[in-house]
């Protein structure tokens, strides 16, 4: 199921995100020219995705088109086509990342933090200072 239109990948932004992969499907690891890789788009379950605080490269698989025809036609559990983009090399998400445009919503930290409450809430023993 492809993604909805205004979430669609453009021609430069597939093929970069197909460099980004080191030019291989991320099946069967099998390397091939840029015109002959796909790209395969992992749907969400429950709800439709949207752009905002979505991070795209989670919904996305580079594999060449017998890889991509065995997803469609065996009907890969969505289970196990989510395992294969949590194992991606960081580096490589880092990569796609960049390619869609991604940012991370910024850290900010809560206003009544206090450090010196949490450590003593700790159990002790579990850091090795005995008890």
């Amino acid at each position: 199921m492809p993604l909805p239109p205004r979430l669609a990948l453009s021609e430069a932004k597939a093929k970069r995100i197909k460099m980004a992969v080191g030019c291989s499907c991320e099946l069967c690891g099998e390397s091939r020219a840029l015109p002959e890789l796909e790209i395969h788009h992992v749907p969400m379950p429950g709800r439709p995705p949207t752009r905002r605080k979505l991070d795209l490269q989670s919904l996305i698989l580079v594999v060449c088109p017998r890889c991509h025809h065995d997803l469609h036609v065996f009907s890969v559990p969505l289970a196990d086509q989510r395992e294969l983009i949590a194992y991606r090399p960081y580096r490589m998400k880092q990569a796609i990342r960049a390619v869609l445009g991604y940012r991370p919503k910024p850290y900010i930290p809560p206003d009544d933090f206090d450090p010196a409450t949490v450590f003593e809430t700790l159990d002790r023993s579990a850091w090795g200072f005995g008890v």
